[in-house]
């Protein structure tokens, strides 16, 4: 039997207003709002396009991961199975400056959870930037009373995918040589509880151009509203 419509004015608008919060969801969130396993190559397009706002998929590939260079989380990825999704090589975008070179960016997710593990841009031209190891990023946030504590079980908020803080919080992106980013649960220096964060690191920036005696620089990013919160070199 098909339901009858609420009768009563009180129902209508319960109803009414149960539309209007499903309205204003976050289509990411509505779609795929929490961690899952990623069983077919699809699935994990779809996953690594909804977190990171990257389109062209080149290949799709799934492996299991022997070494990992998130700092901290690396524990959590090793001999996990991996989906490895590159994309289309592209250009940044800005009004002051043109892009010097085509990022190809790779996407890290673990199969089990759906969990994203990493988005890298390599450089493979001449005069590449020196590695910043993992080992000393470590130190860094263990001097700064940083931690980087899981991978985040929700989504970034509404326009808060990894290209869209990319384009719109990190100064000096169109420099770097190399692009590098995390999405984590990150806990600050005042101890407050963890909250998701993207965490964008730039390589073979010009000496001094967006942190002062150096080329590598950290930015941390809140992840639900796309407010950038510090930036540093470790």
């Amino acid at each position: 039997m098909t339901p009858r419509p609420p009768s009563s004015p009180a129902a209508r608008l319960l109803t009414l207003v149960a539309f209007a919060v499903l309205a204003f969801v976050s289509p990411a969130l509505a779609t795929d709002p929490t961690l899952h396993p990623l069983a077919t190559a699809t699935q994990a397009t779809a996953r690594a396009r909804l977190l990171t706002g990257l389109a062209g998929v080149q290949s799709v590939t799934l492996f299991t991961a022997s070494s990992s260079d998130v700092p901290v989380l690396w524990v959590k990825v090793i001999n996990r199975p991996v989906w490895r999704i590159a994309f289309t090589p592209r250009k940044l975008s800005t009004r002051y400056y043109e892009d010097r070179y085509f990022r190809n960016f790779v996407v890290l997710l673990d199969q089990a959870t759906g969990a994203l593990i990493s988005v890298e841009a390599k450089y493979s031209g001449p005069h590449p930037p020196t590695p910043y190891s993992r080992s000393a990023q470590e130190q860094g946030l263990q001097d700064g009373d940083e931690n980087y504590t899981g991978f985040p079980t929700q989504n970034p908020g509404p326009h808060c995918t990894f290209y869209n803080v990319l384009q719109s919080s990190i100064f000096g992106a169109i420099l770097a040589k190399e692009i590098k980013a995390y999405y984590v649960d990150y806990t600050p220096i005042d101890g407050d509880q963890p909250h998701p964060r993207w965490i964008i690191c730039l390589n073979g920036t010009p000496l001094g151009e967006v942190i002062p005696y150096t080329t590598f620089v950290r930015f941390v990013v809140n992840a639900e509203n796309g407010e950038l919160i510090s930036a540093c070199n470790f």
